[in-house]
């Protein structure tokens, strides 16, 4: 799916993958895999989620009878940068990929 990436929404033919859904789609697509989490999870999480560590916050854990600790989920740098560099649009400010420009 990420490899198809590469030619989606091409335009005048020249599918080189650089179009802004494009990365958009790559880049949500290389979250789910490295992060593990659900789809409307990863759709939904928010730029201060990730740390300069290139880890995420994921929530915040609960044990009976302890404090509870925050889980974090450690991303390979490369899907760090993306998420980093990832093109917003108007409705996307503080999120990192869903609601695909139109």
């Amino acid at each position: 799916m990420i490899e198809a990436t590469w030619i989606y929404d091409s335009r005048d033919g020249k599918k080189n993958g650089e179009t802004v859904n494009a990365r958009r789609a790559r880049t949500y697509l290389k979250l789910l895999r490295w992060s593990g989490l659900r789809a409307g999870d990863a759709a939904c999480l928010s730029r201060d989620k990730l740390r300069n560590d290139d880890s995420i916050f994921l929530y915040q854990k609960k044990v009976k009878c302890k404090a509870s600790s925050a889980v974090y989920g450690l991303l390979p740098h490369d899907v760090a940068e993306d998420l980093r560099n990832v093109p917003a649009n108007a409705y996307t400010s503080e999120l990192f990929v869903l609601e695909w420009s139109q």
